[in-house]
C-alpha cells in the first residue's frame, strides 16, 4: 500500500513488494477482497465480444502467465494495455505481449 505518494494520489500501490513506492511505505499490507478475472472471462462465449483494458502497474506478466495456464486469451477479442519493463531482458514488453497475444488471436490497442 502505497501511503507516501499523496502528489499522486498514492498511485504506487501494487502487488510488487519491488515497486518503489511500496518498499518506501515501509511495504505496508492490506487484506483486500479478490476476484479471479480469469473466471470471469471463461463465462463468456467465443462469440461474445470481449474487450479488457489491463493497467496494473507490471503485474501483466503475471496476468499473462495466468491467463495461459486459465485458456482465456481465446476468448478476448482486445487488450488495451499499458506495458512496463520486464526483468526477463529476453524482448521489450510490447513485443513479448505483442507475440503472446497474436498467437492467441487477441488484437491489441497500445495503452499509455
Amino acid at each position: 500500500l502505497d501511503v507516501v505518494n499523496k502528489r499522486h494520489n498514492f498511485w504506487g500501490s501494487s502487488i510488487k513488494n519491488s515497486h518503489p513506492d511500496v518498499i518506501s511505505s515501509g511495504k505496508k499490507k492490506i487484506r483486500v477482497p479478490c476476484v479471479d478475472i480469469a473466471d470471469i472471462v471463461l463465462k463468456y462465449k467465443k462469440e461474445d465480444f470481449v474487450f479488457m483494458k489491463i493497467d496494473i502497474e507490471g503485474a501483466e506478466y503475471e496476468l499473462l502467465a495466468h491467463f495461459i495456464y486459465k485458456n482465456v486469451l481465446h476468448l478476448i477479442d482486445y487488450i488495451a494495455i499499458e506495458y512496463h519493463p520486464n526483468s526477463m531482458n529476453i524482448y521489450s514488453a510490447e513485443d513479448f505481449f505483442n507475440f503472446i497475444f497474436k498467437n492467441s488471436g487477441v488484437k491489441t490497442i497500445k495503452w499509455s
